[in-house]
């Protein structure tokens, strides 16, 4: 689902969907994403406020965080192809560093790491073309 938001983001889903996730106008960002250099420049409005119903945070909006959460050179993948080979090297190499639960990265593991600590999951994952 994270590539799904990042085909958005490219350009190359329906336009449709444009609607439903908007980029960000600023003035709300994650969690330890307060410093500029921890944001990419594609960030989306997160509509999730801790008042929606259980089948909203189990659809695709939860993962507006994670999304706005990756290192920017992540977002700049050109496919989403190569965006999800990053993903998964990431949850490979926090898995080879012996990570608890890094099988959760981006599913629960995002909302109780730090921006920092999750973007590290990244430094250590090989660079892929």
């Amino acid at each position: 689902m994270l590539g799904f938001i990042h085909k958005v983001v490219l350009g190359k889903a329906p336009k449709q969907f444009l609607a439903f996730f908007p980029l960000s106008s600023g003035s709300r960002f994650p969690r330890d994403l307060r410093v500029p250099e921890a944001r990419h420049n594609c960030q989306l409005h997160d509509p999730m406020d801790g008042t929606q119903t259980n089948m909203m945070k189990r659809s695709v909006f939860r993962l507006i965080y994670p999304y706005n959460m990756l290192p920017q050179r992540v977002v700049d993948s050109t496919t989403v192809s190569s965006f999800q080979q990053k993903l998964q090297q990431a949850v490979k190499a926090a898995a080879r560093d012996g990570r608890s639960n890094w099988q959760y990265v981006f599913r629960n593991g995002v909302f109780s790491l730090s921006a920092h600590s999750f973007q590290q999951c990244f430094s250590m994952a090989p660079a892929v073309a």
